[in-house]
């Protein structure tokens, strides 16, 4: 039994701004089913009552996440499929505030778990949530602690999660680097999870692959309506760098609010291979560098094509030098044209985004480019709400990417002012933080200690028998499991319980008993184990001494500690590639000591600033008191939208459920504005495609149901999709699999012919399993069978296998055929004949009988297996 239900917060939320903010409040009311469009939202898949998957726990900033509270002790599995806050803002604040997920285990991709670190240090910066302010509760460290807990995954990697047999796999999901969608399977369940996708590639991204073998059919498809708009990438990338360009051109700037570890990958090639090089490209944000510093590192992860692309430039992608890191002081002194890229597509308060445009956007040669659909309710969607009236109406009412519209207009903007501490309020924050980081030190001693003395580490000193390592790693995982429970375990994990109701307002409260204690006093504290279901050496007393491995030659040590200096940083590979890039500049006469000169002096800049960016981060440098402030911004400047949010359109989305062929299809409501692009035109078009697959089924009367089942997701309402087949395992009676004749058919499969009877399997002597009523045989027919049955039980060969049309222009191809794809699908040969597929079990030839008709049936025909 698979249930989903999409966690959503109250309508009613505290703000950051407010005394009694708490994001972990303890004051949760019961869910409401209110249609909720926030970007604070979390994702749960039970399966059973064995696994219980959290995915993507999303959050603004300012929503309270009391609503998590009751689902978070029966996590056993949590899910990040995304480097954005929609997917991932929550995720270190619920490891900070609730101990126990630190135990459970967490999966993402390298890129994510890595970019996902400079998205949530941007978030909670800007929230006010970390860095020298007096409203900080969670420090720098706290949230790189969190994410160093995830186990990094690769693609198509499957991994077994629990006990119930259940695998998870990720797959690329082509939205943001290392993105994922997941295919998770237990038992007959086949569940896609895919909040967020896009079918096509760009600029640094391969396409997301839904339609493959291995995943057809799936019993249940879970995705996101936030979709993109149905113009071709190639367009929307002429558009934006032609606005890019012009406002260029008219001495301007160009502002790019855009997600820093997301989309900016996208926009920052484009800007760099279509503007001069003396076009300073200014980044403005909390986090530095650290993204393109993380994504230079992980190449491997993007589109062969960029990497071709880059190396015959010669020059590395994503090179911190390719942007200057600035201050909203140093923006406005900056004169001439410029391109800015800050942080926040959302421009929520707080946002280094909302300075960037109160810097730039009463300047008239100015311009807006919003390249991502924000979230409801932000103050992105009211500017581009502004967008999308005035294109109407200066395009007949139609709603078009790349219209540039003037914005003129008054907004009040909520803002944030930091003003240094000093006197009894510096000396009462620093004593408040000496005391929070004393408690976290005692809570983190108490938790080591518990787990010394019940884990261990494995192996005695010394050497020992293979039977007596393995027989301790077997007790060691088995008390690792939970069977080994002590009353110390006992009353740590009650006092992290306790942490779960303290607020961001009270760090000054004691958390627990232990960490009021010193270390000297926890380890002369008595303590009782209960050691009644241990195992080995820990039923006698559970204590194991430290692991030293050893092999033939003695201690095992790591390589890395003796390898080279140059080895370490790219060895062979390196040098030759400067020695190719010396020879370059020669080529073209390039001072290649100048350019030298001008690159460190630029990663020393780089270095310079970064220093700063973390001293930013320090709670102890220059700590500030934060105030909200309300201001009115005048905009005079230009704007406009062109959707390079990297999402699968409408039409797309379609073409790509139908070949999937699903047999549920649960409907995730929108975050963000759509325009002819959300849940309620998602849920029309697949009841207009349902209608026209039941006419095509009654047509070719085919009695099969093509229809699929579409649920629409409420938040805070259960979806039971329930058991969606019925499995029965069926072993073959080995007289019967040596008379099989097996054929071959595409996919990979092979089928074969079969008259016979299933039965129960006999049980062996000693197998129990056998007796389950599910488990069943077949075998050849009795003897008693005349001859007329088996006439009758098979009046015909059948034909079995799909006939996919870019294979069969393949096949045409390999014989000198003219084929190609024309109109709504059909390939076209010869320009005579037409091949379409009305149906999944219905091919049609269409054109004049002939020589052609009777080549391209006969290729068809052998493309297929008879029985």
């Amino acid at each position: 039994m698979f249930t989903y239900t999409l966690l959503t917060p109250r309508p009613s939320s505290s703000e950051i701004g407010d005394d009694s903010y708490d994001p972990t409040g303890s004051d949760a009311e019961s869910d409401s089913q209110t249609t909720y469009k926030g970007i604070t939202r979390a994702s749960l898949l039970r399966f059973g009552q064995n696994l219980n998957i959290l995915a993507d726990p999303g959050w603004d900033g300012k929503c309270d996440l009391s609503f998590l509270e009751s689902v978070i002790p029966t996590i056993d599995v949590i899910l990040l499929s995304q480097t954005t806050k929609e997917h991932l803002g929550a995720f270190a604040l619920l490891q900070f505030k609730f101990p126990i997920l630190q135990k459970i285990p967490v999966y993402a991709t390298l890129p994510v778990t890595n970019l996902g670190k400079v998205t949530t240090i941007e978030l909670y910066r800007s929230c006010g949530a970390t860095g020298p302010l007096d409203t900080a509760f969670i420090e720098q460290g706290d949230i790189e602690q969190a994410f160093n807990r995830i186990t990094p995954l690769k693609y198509s990697q499957s991994v077994s999660v629990g006990a119930s047999g259940a695998s998870i796999t990720a797959y690329n999901a082509g939205h943001t680097l290392g993105g994922s969608f997941w295919l998770i399977t237990k038992d007959t369940e086949k569940v896609i999870y895919a909040p967020t996708w896009n079918h096509s590639k760009d600029s640094f991204l391969n396409a997301a692959k839904l339609v493959t073998p291995y995943l057809l059919r799936p019993t249940t498809l879970i995705t996101g309506t936030d979709l993109g708009t149905a113009l071709p990438y190639k367009k929307k990338v002429e558009k934006f760098i032609v606005m890019v360009q012009a406002t260029i051109q008219n001495g301007g700037s160009v502002i790019l609010p855009t997600t820093v570890a997301g989309r900016m990958f996208e926009l920052l090639p484009l800007i760099d291979q279509n503007t001069n090089n003396t076009i300073p490209v200014l980044l403005l944000c909390h986090s530095g560098t650290k993204a393109l510093a993380f994504a230079s590192n992980m190449l491997e992860w993007m589109s062969p094509e960029m990497l071709k692309q880059w190396e015959s430039k010669g020059q590395a992608p994503y090179d911190v030098t390719q942007v200057r890191l600035v201050s909203p002081e140093e923006l406005v002194r900056l004169e001439g044209p410029k391109v800015v890229f800050c942080s926040d597509s959302d421009l929520e308060e707080g946002s280094q985004g909302r300075s960037c445009l109160l810097a730039l956007s009463s300047r008239p040669n100015s311009t807006i480019i919003l390249t991502e659909r924000p979230s409801s309710e932000s103050f992105s969607s009211e500017i581009y709400e502004t967008w999308s009236n005035l294109s109407k109406k200066s395009n007949n009412g139609k709603l078009e990417d790349g219209i540039a519209v003037p914005l003129e207009k008054a907004f009040h903007l909520k803002m944030y002012k930091e003003e240094l501490l000093d006197g009894l309020e510096l000396s009462a924050y620093k004593k408040n933080l000496h005391d929070k980081r004393q408690r976290q030190r005692m809570a983190v001693a108490a938790d080591r200690k518990n787990e010394e003395l019940l884990l261990g580490d494995g192996e005695i000193l010394g050497d020992s028998s293979e039977s007596e390592e393995e027989h301790e790693d077997d007790d060691i995982d088995e008390d690792g499991d939970g069977n080994a429970t002590t009353t110390t375990a006992a009353a740590a994990k009650n006092d992290k319980n306790k942490e779960i109701t303290l607020n961001a307002g009270s760090a000054g409260k004691e958390v627990d008993s232990f960490a009021g204690s010193s270390i000297e006093t926890l380890l002369k504290t008595p303590m009782d184990f209960d050691v009644r279901n241990a195992k080995g050496r820990n039923r006698m007393f559970p204590f194991v001494q430290k692991k030293i491995v050893r092999d033939d030659y003695g201690i095992v040590i790591n390589a890395n500690e003796f390898s080279r200096k140059e080895d370490k940083f790219g060895g062979f590979e390196q040098n030759q590639n400067s020695y190719n890039q010396r020879k370059r500049n020669l080529d073209r006469g390039v001072d290649d000591d100048e350019t030298n000169k001008k690159k460190k002096l630029n990663k020393e800049e780089i270095r310079q600033q970064e220093e700063e960016q973390h001293l930013d981060l320090d709670p102890l440098k220059n700590p500030r008191r934060r105030e909200e402030i309300v201001i009115s911004l005048g905009t005079r400047c230009g704007l406009t939208f062109i959707d390079l949010a990297g999402s699968v359109d409408l039409r797309s989305m379609m073409i790509i459920i139908n070949s999937l062929k699903p047999k549920k299809v649960l409907l995730i409501p929108e975050r963000s504005i759509s325009y002819g692009c959300g849940l309620k035109e998602v849920t029309s078009a697949i009841e207009q495609q349902q209608q026209k697959l039941l006419v095509s089924a009654a047509y070719t009367r085919n009695n099969a149901n093509p229809a699929m089942d579409m649920i629409t997701v409420v938040g805070n309402s259960p979806v039971s999709v329930g058991s969606v087949i019925t499995s029965y395992e069926v072993s073959l009676d080995e007289k019967l699999e040596q008379a099989l004749k097996w054929q071959k058919i595409a996919g990979g499969y092979s089928i074969a012919h079969v008259v016979g009877e299933i039965a129960k399997s006999e049980p062996e002597e000693g197998d129990n399993t056998s007796l389950n009523p599910k488990n069943l045989v077949l075998r050849t027919l009795p003897s008693e069978v005349t001859s007329s049955a088996l006439v009758s039980a098979s009046m015909g060969p059948l034909a079995i296998g799909d006939i996919r049309l870019a294979e069969l222009k393949r096949k045409l191809a390999e014989i000198n055929m003219k084929a190609e794809f024309k109109g709504d699908g059909a390939l076209v040969i010869n320009n005579q004949l037409a091949v379409r597929k009305i149906s999944d079990s219905d091919l049609v030839i269409e054109g004049m009988v002939g020589e052609l008709f009777y080549d391209v049936r006969k290729i068809v025909q052998n493309m297929l297996a008879y029985v």
